[in-house]
């Protein structure tokens, strides 16, 4: 089991659906799937451009698409990119 940051408080858990229950109080079932989501950087948005220069990416999974196609960016690029889409 691999450790993630908890989208709302940024601290580092092993069982977040369990920590966004019990400290967050998100009961809703559907709000705290799309909040795993985000946590593992797995937010399928449409037709997301990549804003790298030079590339024409416009399709889902812009996460798959930086780690496979963008093999030249570090992890903090990576992360940067996919904040800034």
């Amino acid at each position: 089991m691999s450790t993630i940051f908890c989208p709302i408080c940024r601290n580092p858990l092993k069982a977040l659906n369990r920590h966004l229950k019990v400290c967050h109080g998100v009961a809703n079932h559907r709000e705290r799937s799309i909040l795993l989501l985000l946590a593992k950087g797995r937010v399928n948005i449409r037709s997301v451009s990549c804003h790298l220069s030079g590339c024409g990416f416009t399709k889902t999974r812009f996460d798959r698409h930086l780690r496979v196609c963008h093999t030249e960016l570090s992890p903090q690029e990576m992360e940067e990119a996919k904040k800034h889409r």
